[in-house]
């Protein structure tokens, strides 16, 4: 599977929050599904890496609102790896980048 682009957005976990990502995937399983958007992973980035490094089938649902920039930023804007303001004024102007049919900074996609 791929990153959407507006999943993209958001800061990376560290090595270290990925790897007990992966640990407690491991030991209790994938509680929150992985939500696809076209096909790519529009939320849930990194249950799907840990998922991947646990051997854990990952378990997705496709989105099917009307807006997925506003769905990401819903999801992601406030979690613990995106913590100050510096990276979120960032992510905002990612997305802000992103019209529905496509990164337009990419011709579309």
């Amino acid at each position: 599977m791929k990153q959407h682009p507006l999943s993209a957005a958001f800061p990376a976990m560290s090595e270290e929050e990925l790897k007990a990502l992966t640990a407690d995937i491991k030991e209790r399983g994938l509680k929150e599904s992985i939500v696809l958007y076209k096909g790519d992973v529009l939320d849930g980035w990194h249950r799907y890496l840990a998922c991947v490094a646990a051997k854990v089938k990952p378990r997705t649902v496709d989105y099917k609102g009307p807006d997925p920039r506003a769905y990401v930023r819903g999801a992601n804007l406030h979690r613990r790896h995106n913590t100050n303001a510096s990276q979120r004024a960032m992510t905002e102007v990612q997305l802000s980048e992103w019209a529905q049919g496509g990164d337009q900074r990419k011709g579309g996609g």
